[in-house]
């Protein structure tokens, strides 16, 4: 560099002279649009123009020109993009040529400037001032930061202060606009040298560190629309359809991981391919999992890369067979471009690789510190970008689909890695929570006084019956009959209702999770995607409603597998003594008969009675796989549609209606053989989610809908009706008790109390929420990431040692 300034110091003027006339246009078109009274001279914005075309007529080349044409397309094609994913929540956005006319207008003229130098260097002037290589660069890039900078978008952006606090007091903004655009102008600059850099690289056909910086860019911009489209909700948000510098950030995080990716290869052409592949793979999964469960891809979903057939269920037949040709062409077409093109190093020397690796992972590791220093759920106000995407008004509440919508899917990800998954509650000490253990002491003394049995007196079935939901609740949908009578039959005669869901299309392990351990999803934080992954790992006593029975009395069965979930590791620290699966355990099931894509509620109701021994009491937990979708049936005993609805989508309906009946009866049958045998048993069954081929606007009228699913309580000598129609999946086990009339712990005394006061649509509570919700979320967190005083209590827990 110092050899370059000795030996171009006129180049080095001139290059002075463009930034001063480039800035000074950037602060008049800036001005011009956000400030009433401008303070700069149209005439001698004029002047500057001259200028800049007088030093860009003197620079001018053959391969400026060359270059020009390879940055104007990459500059369209991410302006596109940008535009694209910042209004894509506006559901009647579209790109008309209107929205390119300043930025297409800007990049003819910069072509048509060069290509008239040229020609009067040729015909006219008949010399050319060979100036060098890294001249032409910096002016170049130059210009494309004013075109860039000229464009409506930013002064748009200027205007509405999206990236960082700009003080709007009169006195002060023209100053703090003035260093706005100074530090965009610097920083665009920046990289639009490395992609002028990088088209010269490819005229030389050197595929090295620049390249692959600009390429890692544009990917970031592209994937970055098609990833967030694939969160297909849309819409505003106080005002917003994207919370400011969410793009701006999640580009920066994409290029950031696709550069390391080219880092690691080390080579262009796998590189480039390794990105693409995993790029759109994220994408198709993305949308496939919002289609069919309402929810994004998260990070904590990763952890399931294992088993592939966790994201097999988000993509189609079709989709497979079209990535596995993609990756054979791939291979083949890679390796021949590296034994021919690229077969150069991005980086030569091992110890450069390393030293940008580190430097990105520092950047990662500095975003996660920032992040982990939030207070009550806010950062420092000061940090460009970050201060912006992180304090925002209240959305955490609306769940990680919001979250993701409005502030980015990368966002989310790595909110979820630095969010523990409950806040500590300002009351919480140790003192609390020993005033929380006597209180609900006395409370189960009272409730036990009335109260004659012991639950692990009898056996109890808990099942968990997948997309299990009354379709009559669904808006405009017509029946040729009742898809469930026997069902509501037994509703009608014992304790039951609806039970509140904490997901749409899935989410089954979190109710199971909840019904087992009596924990609610809403007490912990909107970055818990998976509690058996995120939570229970964390649990330092597992407060489950198995822990009641016999080790060796202890049966999990679910047909499917085993590791779906981590519930082998779940059900082996439960001390489960059987765990009855399809794949991955000792224990297979006896009977197994195909419907749909899985196998019958009969079979795994079948399998239940194989394994109930009358003379133990048991404890069963239960998961059930027919009514898992995609929906498949040749049954056509009801018809079922809405009129709404694509013939695709009816299709699913008819055949998930019938699965429905075909459940219904399989359920009277397994009931009725249960009262055939001398044991005191009681089933608790409950639908996990609606299954999720509904379309959004099936619940314009009411959201609610979208989560209710349906529950009953049975036993087969006794049924009481008890009064509880609105439920959560955590109220399963203090309910049983009250159904069986059985004691209870101080702990499930206080689930008690909590399943009193909920009285509404939502799983909410009534009047008396404050106290309540209050020691739940105490006795939550200490068990989670507060310091356990619960461990000096351990009578708390037991309802036999009590």
């Amino acid at each position: 560099m110092l050899d370059y300034c000795k030996k171009n110091k006129k180049e080095i003027l001139d290059i002075i002279l463009f930034s001063i006339l480039s800035f000074y246009l950037i602060i008049f078109i800036v001005t011009k649009n956000n400030l009433s009274i401008v303070a700069y001279s149209a005439n001698i914005a004029i002047v500057v123009l001259y200028g800049m075309f007088c030093l860009l007529f003197k620079h001018a080349s053959s391969r400026m020109f060359i270059i020009s044409l390879i940055v104007s397309a990459y500059s369209i094609i991410s302006n596109t993009y940008v535009t694209l994913a910042i209004y894509k929540n506006k559901k009647h956005f579209s790109l008309h040529y209107q929205d390119f006319q300043t930025l297409l207008l800007t990049i003819g003229v910069l072509l048509s400037l060069i290509i008239i130098s040229l020609l009067c260097k040729k015909y006219i002037l008949r010399r050319d001032f060979q100036s060098s290589v890294i001249t032409k660069a910096i002016i170049l890039s130059q210009s494309f930061s004013v075109i860039a900078l000229s464009n409506p978008l930013f002064t748009k952006i200027v205007g509405q202060n999206n990236y960082w606090p700009i003080e709007t007091q009169t006195n002060v903004f023209p100053r703090n606009l003035l260093n706005y655009s100074f530090i965009s102008f610097l920083l665009l600059f920046l990289v639009y040298y490395v992609i002028v850099t990088a088209a010269n690289s490819i005229l030389d056909k050197q595929f090295r560190l620049r390249l692959s910086g600009a390429i890692s860019l544009l990917l970031a911009i592209i994937f970055n629309y098609y990833i967030q489209a694939g969160i297909t909700t849309y819409g505003e948000f106080q005002g917003k359809y994207i919370i400011s510098g969410a793009t701006l950030f999640q580009v920066v995080i994409l290029s950031l991981l696709f550069l390391t990716i080219f880092l690691a290869s080390n080579n262009f052409i796998i590189g480039l391919s390794l990105n693409i592949f995993i790029a759109t793979a994220i994408s198709i999964i993305n949308l496939e999992k919002y289609k069919q469960r309402n929810e994004p891809l998260l990070f904590s979903d990763l952890k399931w890369i294992r088993e592939i057939k966790f994201f097999i269920n988000y993509i189609s037949f079709w989709q497979i067979v079209g990535f596995i040709s993609v990756i054979i062409i791939a291979i083949v077409l890679v390796y021949f471009l590296h034994q021919r093109l690229f077969s150069t190093k991005i980086v030569e020397t091992v110890k450069s690789r390393m030293m940008l690796l580190a430097s990105i992972a520092l950047t990662f590791l500095t975003i996660l510190f920032v992040f982990s220093r939030n207070d009550n759920g806010e950062i420092d106000k000061n940090i460009p970008v970050l201060s912006s995407v992180y304090n925002v008004f209240d959305i955490d509440w609306y769940g990680l689909t919001t979250n993701a919508r409005f502030q980015s899917l990368s966002f989310v990800w790595l909110k979820q890695l630095t969010t523990s998954t409950i806040n500590k509650p300002q009351n919480y000490n140790q003192q609390a929570i020993e005033e929380i253990y006597k209180k609900y002491q006395l409370l189960a003394d009272d409730i036990n006084k009335k109260r004659q049995n012991n639950i692990s007196d009898q056996t109890v079935i808990y099942i968990l019956s997948e997309s299990f939901a009354n379709p009559n609740r669904i808006k405009n949908i017509s029946l040729s009959k009742d898809p469930i009578p026997e069902i509501n039959h037994i509703m009608e005669n014992t304790t039951g209702g609806l039970m509140h869901s904490d997901g749409y299309g899935g989410g089954t392990a979190n109710m199971e999770f909840q019904s087992l351990f009596g924990l609610p999803k809403y007490n912990f934080n909107p970055t818990v995607s998976i509690l058996y992954s995120d939570v229970f790992p964390k649990l330092k006593y597992l407060p489950a409603i198995s822990n009641e029975f016999s080790e060796k009395n202890r049966i999990a069965l679910h047909l499917a597998n085993a590791n779906n979930y981590s519930r082998k590791i779940v059900y082996d620290k439960l001390h489960f003594s059987k765990f009855i699966a399809t794949e991955n355990t000792k224990q297979k099931p006896e009977h197994l008969i195909r419907m749909s894509s899985s196998y019958s509620d009969q079979s795994t109701y079948q399998n239940i009675l194989d394994n109930i021994d009358p003379e133990q009491s048991q404890f069963f937990s239960v998961i059930t796989m027919q009514n898992h979708g995609p929906w498949y049936t040749e049954v056509r005993d009801i018809n079922a549609k809405i009129d709404d609805l694509t013939h695709a989508e009816n299709e699913n309906l008819q055949n998930y209606v019938n699965l429905l009946h075909l459940t219904d009866g399989y359920t009277k049958s397994f009931l009725e053989e249960l009262q055939k045998i001398d044991k005191e048993i009681t089933v608790v069954f409950y639908g996990d989610h609606l299954p999720g081929f509904y379309p959004e606007k099936t619940f314009d009228s009411d959201q609610n809908i979208k989560f209710l699913t349906d529950y009953f309580i049975w036993n087969n000598k006794n049924n009481p009706k008890l009064d509880h129609p609105y439920v959560n999946s955590s109220d399963f086990t203090p309910l049983l008790l009250e159904h069986t009339n059985a004691k209870v712990s101080p702990y499930y005394a206080l689930l008690t109390k909590v399943l009193a006061n909920r009285n509404t649509y939502d799983g909410t509570f009534g009047k008396n929420k404050n106290q309540v919700t209050s020691d739940l979320k105490l006795i939550q967190y200490d068990l989670i990431e507060g310091r356990g005083y619960l461990r000096s209590y351990p009578k708390f827990f037991e309802i036999n040692n009590y």
